[in-house]
Parts: structure tokens; sequence; C-alpha cells
């Protein structure tokens, strides 16, 4: 819903959506993506990894291994399989250290909204690392929907996918690339992330971008 033109719907369960195909949606990831936070994804990383003594990465080595899901991830460094839980809840409790936006996403969001477009976080980090950094950046009204803790994007993204037409997952991996498009969204992958231009570009998105100022005529705002 356009801002001024009521309340938003505030959606955090999949089950509670009601179909609309009258307008667009554009679904984000956050880490990476909506957040200008590589920096605090290598030291949680690397905090994790010293904790149960492994090997650390650099920015660069970051960017050229990480994968997702975070058990894949994590299990690269030799993290045994009954730890690889817990452990991804201790990156999740470390990424809700402070950390910028990137550059346009509050105008980019705003001109959406008045748009009428329908507007969403779906991070597979924890609901309240999602909600944390949503109020830090005062960003939590210009969200119909917000979902964390997601294990499986591709089935999350079918489902919501369901409700809108056109639907696109703005995302900074292959992983978000392969998840969008096996549900059927429109896949965008913004360069500048966790993962390195060359792997998301290799899972061939359905646009890739270097900015946030693109998508504006991808989605036609």
């Amino acid at each position: 819903m356009a801002e001024g033109t009521g309340t938003s719907r505030r959606v955090t369960d999949i089950k509670s959506l009601k179909p609309n195909t009258s307008c667009p949606l554009v679904l984000f990831d956050l880490n990476g993506t909506l957040m200008d936070d590589l920096d605090r994804a290598v030291r949680a990383t690397n905090t994790v990894l010293l904790r149960h003594h492994q090997t650390l990465v650099d920015r660069e080595s970051f960017r050229q291994q990480f994968m997702l899901p975070l058990s894949s991830w994590f299990a690269s460094f030799g993290i045994l399989p009954h730890l690889l839980e817990h452990v991804e809840e201790e990156w999740g409790l470390e990424m809700r250290a402070p950390s910028p936006l990137r550059q346009g996403v509050r105008t980019l969001l705003r001109d959406l909204r008045a748009h009428g477009v329908t507007t969403g976080v779906l991070s597979a980090v924890s609901p309240s690392a999602v909600g944390e950094d949503l109020r830090r950046h005062g960003l939590t009204s210009l969200f119909d929907i917000t979902l964390g803790g997601v294990k499986d994007k591709a089935h999350a993204l079918s489902t919501l996918g369901r409700h809108h037409a056109p639907a696109y997952y703005v995302g900074d991996t292959a992983y978000d690339v392969v998840s969008a498009k096996a549900a059927g969204f429109l896949s965008v992958a913004i360069a500048g992330g966790h993962q390195c231009e060359e792997k998301v570009k290799a899972s061939a998105p359905t646009h890739f971008i270097s900015s946030f100022s693109e998508l504006r005529s991808i989605i036609n705002v």
C-alpha cells in the first residue's frame, strides 16, 4: 500500500498473506543487499571461526568463497555437522552489530511505495536481527512484508509469488538468484555484496545492477 493511503500490511507469516495481483511485489535480501555490511559479515565470520579454532578469512577471500545456505558456508571451514545450527545462531548474533545501509535504499523504498509497489524483506538471518537493522535505520514502516529466519528461500518465495504479479527478488548472491528463478520470480542481482560478481553473474540473473538507481527502470518507477 502506498504511503498516505492507509495502514500497511505488516506480514511476518507467509500463511497470513492474501492474494493481490494488482500491484508488483519487490522483495529484498537484507545482508549484502539492503545493508552495506560486508565488513560486518567478515567480522562475524571470523569471530565464529576463532571460537571454533578454524582458519580466518580476509575481505577478498570472503567474497570469493562465500556461499549460501549458511550451513554450507560453515561446513566448508570444517565445522562439524552437529555444530552447524549452533554456529549459524552465533553468526546471527554477531550480525546484529550496527552497519550502514547501501546508498539510495531509503529513497528507493519510499518511491516504490509511492507507486503502489508491495515491498518486503526475506532473509536467512533471524527475525530479531532483521527487525533490529530495519528499526535502526527507520525502515520498518517502508516494508509490507518482513520475513527472517528463512531456511529455504525458494520455497518461501514460491509461496509469496502466488500472491503477486509481477514479482521480483533482489539479492547479492548466486543462491538468491537460483532461489528466485526456482520460485518463478524475476531475479535482480546487485554488485558489491557478500559474493564476488563472477559467481553471481554465472547464476544468470534476469537483471544485474551496480546500484539501486538502476532498479527504477526495471520496475518502471
